[in-house]
């Protein structure tokens, strides 16, 4: 009788471990492979805005990069795009927090670049051949081009002017790719770009609402687009009826207008509502 309970004991504890070495007969996938878990970090990607969610994503894309070296490009443009909205949903205002966030979103960035040949053998030299590049790496010049503007900004004065030609590299190709691409980022980034910097080096208020108007027209309900236009183009103008009128249309707006961008919709709000109550401050 005990070994008969010995045996059960052990074919129970036995079940997880046979378990892991078997695939979901639903599915097919092997748990533990990397499509079990890539689907499962794209099962916690949807709920981003929640923190929880988001880490727990990011760390199953990591796990998906280091077992596939062959097919790193999508979970290392994932984990690009994964800390740059960590630092803008839930680290906003702690620089130390932010630009770790922004570091890592950079360096996974350019690890995705890498997965291109050319670009891995020009090494640290690697900002110098993208203008070579297809639209099949648009992601991952798009969120490298982002992080590292954001990071150096940060970081200091210096820093960003060294890396500010690397950024706008990044940016013009993707422009050039997909004008489109990602609700019109290729204008909004220029929009923000000439309202920031002064006259002298090139900056201005004309170019900066032509973009954000080109931006708004490829994607109107895309809502980061107008906090952008406010904090940069309408606070540089001294336009405070524009910058009201911009974010409260961004608190009315209807987040569910783009299904894939929720997330990023509700932190635009979220954004708004800030620069909202800092008006007198601004203006």
């Amino acid at each position: 009788m005990r070994k008969v309970a010995f045996l059960l004991l052990s074919i129970l504890l036995a079940l997880p471990v046979m378990a892991d070495n078997y695939s979901t007969p639903a599915t097919g996938i092997v748990k533990g492979s990397y499509e079990d878990l890539i689907n499962r970090a794209n099962s916690f990607w949807k709920n981003r805005y929640n923190r929880d969610s988001l880490l727990k994503s990011l760390e199953l894309y990591k796990k998906a990069y280091e077992k596939r070296p062959d097919k790193a490009y999508f979970p290392a443009v994932r984990l690009s795009r994964g800390y740059y909205f960590l630092a803008e949903a839930f680290d906003r205002g702690n620089k130390e927090k932010m630009l770790k966030d922004y570091e890592m979103g950079k360096d996974w960035g350019i690890k995705a670049l890498q997965t291109n040949d050319m670009v891995k053998k020009a090494g640290d030299k690697w900002y110098k051949v993208v203008n070579k590049l297809g639209k099949e790496y648009i992601e991952a010049m798009y969120w490298t081009a982002v992080n590292l503007g954001k990071w150096s900004k940060l970081y200091g004065i210096m820093k960003s002017i060294f890396n500010l030609s690397k950024v706008k590299s990044l940016i013009r190709r993707v422009g050039e790719l997909d004008p489109t691409f990602f609700y019109g980022a290729p204008d909004r980034y220029w929009g923000a770009y000439y309202a920031a910097i002064p006259g002298l080096m090139g900056g201005s208020l004309k170019k900066s609402k032509e973009h954000f108007e080109k931006s708004l027209k490829i994607a109107p309900y895309y809502l980061e687009t107008k906090v952008l236009y406010a904090e940069f183009y309408a606070v540089k103008k001294g336009d405070k009826k524009l910058f009201k009128k911009l974010l409260n249309e961004v608190l009315k707006a209807d987040v569910n207008v783009y299904p894939d961008v929720i997330p990023e919709q509700k932190v635009s709000q979220d954004k708004a509502r800030e620069l909202l109550k800092k008006i007198d401050e601004l203006f």
